[in-house]
């Protein structure tokens, strides 16, 4: 149960990068088609430079929580306890996330 093999964390980043497939191109078609077609090649790039910031700051975070978690040693078993901590934390960041969707569609939908 306290084990995380490589399955595992295979598993974990398939169903992630699933999902950022099936998100990523409906998020950037519908963030474009509220801008003027003369600003639709800034608002790419705005939208490609948020996806790197964000990629960088969450990698950022990530190895942070990782190693806060080492407290100065590199033991094996302290880096799979703060590899634990970050996925903790980055389930709270999508369940927060998905609650903010919820709301936010709930919202839109019953606005139309």
């Amino acid at each position: 149960p306290n084990q995380m093999n490589n399955i595992f964390i295979l598993i974990v980043y398939i169903i992630y990068m699933a999902g950022m497939g099936m998100i990523l191109g409906d998020v950037m078609t519908d963030t474009l088609a509220v801008i003027d077609e003369s600003e639709t090649t800034q608002g790419n790039a705005i939208l490609n430079t948020a996806q790197q910031f964000a990629g960088a700051v969450g990698t950022s975070i990530t190895s942070a929580i990782v190693a806060s978690s080492q407290k100065g040693t590199k033991s094996a078993d302290l880096t799979r306890i703060g590899t634990q901590h970050a996925y903790i934390f980055l389930l709270c960041l999508v369940i927060l996330i998905m609650a903010l969707f919820i709301k936010y569609v709930g919202r839109r939908t019953a606005t139309k």
